[in-house]
């Protein structure tokens, strides 16, 4: 498996990174209409472990639709993006 080490951990929710032994809550999507908080309590209810957040928490912008195009250029199988949902209203 994989035992090589991590130094970030990238989700659609969140940016982590290593600092010593453990991964630091750096940064954070807010989806509209949800505040921080909320934001963190999803987070924190889909991990294994109450994760440590940085002081400096940087809230990320959502995904301009050139970088959504580029991704799904580099990823056309959908490996890591994931499968499309049946639900085709998405503005990207």
């Amino acid at each position: 498996m994989f035992r090589q080490k991590r130094e970030k951990v990238v989700t659609d929710r969140a940016v982590f990174e290593k600092e010593e032994d453990e991964l630091i809550l750096k940064k954070v999507y807010v989806k509209p209409g949800e505040n921080k908080g909320d934001a963190l309590s999803v987070i924190r209810n889909n991990m294994g472990w109450k994760p440590k957040i940085s002081d400096n928490l940087i809230i990320i912008d959502e995904p301009r639709r050139e970088e959504i195009l580029m991704l799904r250029c580099f990823d056309p199988d959908r490996y890591f993006l994931g499968k499309l949902k049946a639900d085709t209203s998405s503005k990207f």
